[in-house]
């Protein structure tokens, strides 16, 4: 049945179609990725369908519960579920075990009853689906863009239009207003003159047509305004001129019938006047009138008119109001400007803010895509290990996967509620160390560990299993895992016969080393790379000192990156290169969780651009960096790595790099130096490093000005002190950094070419340039920090976090505090000591 028909089934028998159950039930992967991929994708046989016999038993009902509560009812998820797979098994509820036994395939339900074709596939182990998702979040993501511009530019735009709308004509009726008040107290100026006169008359002063007479010759002569060329006017109640200071050709006519302008809208100013003062008494009129003394010009006017009834006169004046529009439109150009760049500011603010939003909304989104998919990922992980896993919190059963409940042939209900120590053989001796440490989970005391215990299944019978415990921190608590598998020697595991008898010296490291050589391809490289743990705390156990487990590291390390080098080079031709290890990786110092730290160089062509030939390199150094990074290097968070351009030059461009270090020290210039003076061929053409080598041993003798640099940096690196309130936690790495940091400077100052810091060590005790005394004392602390060190490491190498290099003082014996402490004042003393050398000098 396809799932279409599934959810017609379940929807007439039981009222529900649920089509997202079915789904759930039958979809095509439990996990996805490159990792589950290069794990299990090459191997013969490799079915990813396999996964849907946990879909379709029993033991996945409390799975999809907690998968779709809060969706449906406990009761309509059990029913569909439940009606699935007995539709698909002819009435039958399958048990996990009826697959494992082979009595039941699991079936393909897709919609063509097919398995998905090579391009399904491709997309899925390659994580395209991943890209899809990220590319919808993208398209979300300039949704919501719009989804804030558009409110803005509507603001911005009703702003501006308000500037049309509402400034500029309040504008122009508040310059209006001014100009009327004027005239309206200048008028009054001049009606004051008549009332002047008039009172002459009536006190016997003057006659009435003297009287008359002088007031408008008076009022002729008035003027104000730009030039003194404003000027009054009368007129009597018919329309009558009285007087005009401009236009005597006017007085005495009756301008009833006078139009400022010889056209159908013309004004019949006069008589308009004379109808305002007569019925209002005073009154505003607007006009278009000669402009000043210019005949053949008229502007627009304002006037005020107000009548004197004794006379029965009207005087008049006006102001030119076009100045106005010229000021009005000076107005808007610059609050056009101003508005438009407020717009501009904001709008470029805005874009600013918005690029923020939008940039963690498309990562809030891209996360949540991602999240889901590694929800997915590691419930695969936890289906399809090789391990049984139980996660215990607080003595509680948080979590036990698929694969333990195979291996112990129990149901997941029951490893829940009975824990790990039922679980192991009644036979087994009550005093057995893994005993007493499923005892003290209950506590959280547990100790990290393995051992071979002897395990009881239901039917009674017996398995011998690699018991495992190892802590783990949850958010609000810490707690641990118990896994358990089938004993499996390191030879099993890699594919090539175990050493017999006690492992000792390097020969776990080195039949690790000489497998990933001959390993075919990367695939390969990865699964012999991912039993170097292992193989370091089997070391650890049998005695091997700090050294061993350096060099074999180193070796691994060595073996890997040659490995990927080879593989990716095998595409290039005519490119001459070398890779170099820098840092603790030259040093062979190196830890389970050392960066890879490392450069490029490579030949210069006569022919062909500097940057095409490094654009090859970096993709050798890609494919590098990729598999190492796999592998458990990770990359180097400063950088210093051949997939950097900046680490990653030609013959000619490094010679330029030294002769700048040299000749223009900076603190630039000395973080880089502490980084390659510890240098070491690692791949590649000799001879290309040879040369880089040979600057690079006379850069100490060819600038005094960086050794000063580096003396006065190297005297601020002190080993930690747990007299100066550190909690009783001491960092092993900065107990480290002064002594090597001392070193590497004295070798520099000395000339001495050796890399390691113990090889240094030993160096400048055979110069005389340390004591015996000293270097006796110097080489303990160097050696009891890392076998510390070393320890903490493969304590915690199995944990999903990487581990730090804190170390716990109440966590030693008393013997070994007292070293550690012994220790440090060695280095402290000897860091001490040199500082009072380089005052002397």
């Amino acid at each position: 049945m396809t799932i279409r028909e599934h959810a017609d089934k379940t929807e007439a028998l039981l009222g529900h179609r649920a089509e997202d159950i079915h789904h759930w039930i039958d979809r095509y992967f439990d996990a996805e990725g490159f990792t589950d991929f290069l794990r299990y994708g090459q191997r013969p046989g490799y079915d990813p369908y396999s996964h849907r016999k946990h879909r379709h038993c029993r033991e996945a009902l409390e799975e999809v519960r907690k998968e779709f509560r809060g969706v449906y009812t406990d009761d309509i998820i059990n029913a569909v579920f439940e009606r699935h797979v007995r539709d698909d098994y002819d009435g039958y509820f399958p048990y996990r075990e009826d697959f494992e036994n082979g009595a039941f395939r699991e079936k393909y339900h897709e919609a063509d009853s097919n398995h998905p074709n090579p391009d399904d596939l491709a997309e899925y182990f390659r994580g395209r689906h991943y890209e899809k998702m990220a590319q919808a979040a993208r398209h979300r993501g300039t949704r919501f863009l719009w989804r804030f511009l558009l409110p803005v530019f509507t603001a911005l735009i009703l702003l501006i239009g308000s500037l049309f709308v509402v400034i500029v004509p309040v504008s122009r009726d508040n310059m209006l207003n001014l100009k009327k008040e004027m005239i309206r107290e200048l008028t009054s100026v001049a009606v004051g003159v008549l009332e002047h006169y008039a009172a002459n008359i009536r006190s016997g002063l003057m006659d009435s047509a003297e009287a008359r007479f002088q007031a408008s010759e008076e009022i002729r002569r008035m003027r104000y305004g730009s030039g003194n060329k404003e000027y009054y006017w009368i007129i009597d109640g018919e329309a009558v001129m009285v007087m005009h200071p401009y236009q005597k050709e006017l007085e005495g006519q009756d301008l009833s019938e006078y139009r400022d302008r010889e056209d159908t809208d013309g004004v019949y100013l006069f008589r308009e006047a004379a109808l305002i003062a007569l019925s209002d008494g005073e009154g505003y009129i607007e006009y278009w009138w000669q402009h000043w003394d210019d005949p053949g010009a008229k502007a627009p006017k304002l006037s005020y008119v107000r009548y004197f009834p004794e006379w029965d006169w009207i005087v008049g004046t006006g102001v030119y109001i076009h100045d106005v529009e010229d000021q009005l439109e000076k107005l808007t150009r610059r609050l056009g400007a101003l508005f438009g760049g407020i717009a501009l500011v904001s709008m470029l603010l805005l874009v600013w803010v918005l690029a923020g939003a939008l940039r963690v909304e498309r990562r809030r989104d891209t996360a949540e895509e991602g999240m889901k998919e590694a929800r997915e990922r590691y419930r695969a992980l936890a289906e399809a290990s090789m391990e049984g896993y139980m996660l215990i919190a607080g003595g509680v059963v948080l979590f036990v996967n698929p694969v333990l409940c195979r291996l112990l042939g129990r149901s997941e209900d029951d490893l829940l509620t009975s824990g790990p120590e039922g679980l192991l053989d009644d036979l087994m001796d009550l005093n057995h160390p893994a005993r007493r440490a499923l005892s003290a989970l209950k506590s959280g005391e547990a100790p990290s560990g393995s051992w071979t215990v002897t395990t009881r299944r239901p039917d009674g019978s017996t398995w011998e299993l690699q018991l495992g415990i190892s802590r783990i921190f949850l958010p609000g608590s810490n707690g641990h895992i118990v896994s358990f598998r089938r004993p499996l020697t390191a030879g099993e595991r890699i594919g090539i016969p175990e050493v017999p008898g006690a492992i000792l010296g390097t020969a776990a490291a080195e039949d690790i080393a000489a497998t990933i050589s001959e390993s075919p391809d990367r695939v390969r490289v990865l699964e012999t790379a991912g039993t170097l743990g292992d193989r370091l705390t089997r070391l650890m156990d049998s005695g091997a000192p700090a050294a061993v487990l350096r060099r074999a590291v180193a070796e691994v390390y060595d073996a890997c990156l040659s490995r990927f080098a080879d593989l990716a080079a095998a595409q290039l031709d005519n490119v001459s290169m070398a890779i170099i290890s820098l840092g603790s990786n030259a040093r062979r110092e190196m830890t389970l969780f050392s960066d890879q730290d490392g450069a490029l160089i490579f030949t210069d062509h006569p022919t062909l651009p500097v940057d095409e030939i490094r654009r090859h390199c970096l993709t050798v150094a890609a494919e590098v960096s990729t598999g190492l990074e796999k592998a458990g290097f990770p990359r180097c968070d400063g950088g210093v790595m051949p997939v950097n351009p900046r680490w990653c030059l030609s013959e000619s461009e490094w010679k330029s790099r030294i002769a700048e270090w040299s000749e223009d020290p900076k603190p630039q210039s000395l973080l880089e130096l502490n980084v390659v003076l510890d240098r070491r061929h690692a791949w590649g053409n000799e001879n290309l490093y040879a040369a880089l080598d040979s600057g690079l041993g006379n850069i100490g003798r060819d600038s005094p000005g960086l050794i000063r640099m580096f003396r006065s940096s190297a005297m601020l690196y002190h080993p930690p002190s747990p007299k100066k309130g550190s909690g009783g936690f001491i960092d092993i790495k900065e107990a480290l950094k002064p002594l090597e940091i001392q070193l590497r400077l004295m070798a520099l100052i000395h000339g001495i070419r050796a890399v390691g810091t113990l090889e240094r060590l030993n160096a400048l005790q055979a110069a005389g340039i340390i004591g015996n005394s000293s270097a006796t004392d110097l080489r303990l602390a160097f050696e009891t920090f890392w076998g510390l060190r070393f320890r903490k490491q493969l304590e915690g190498h199995r944990q999903p976090v990487r581990t730090d290099d804190g170390v716990d003082l109440e966590s030693l014996s008393e013997l070994e505090r007292r070293n550690l402490i012994a220790c440090l004042e060695t280095v402290e003393n000897f860091v001490k000591r040199r500082a009072m050398e380089t005052e002397r000098i």
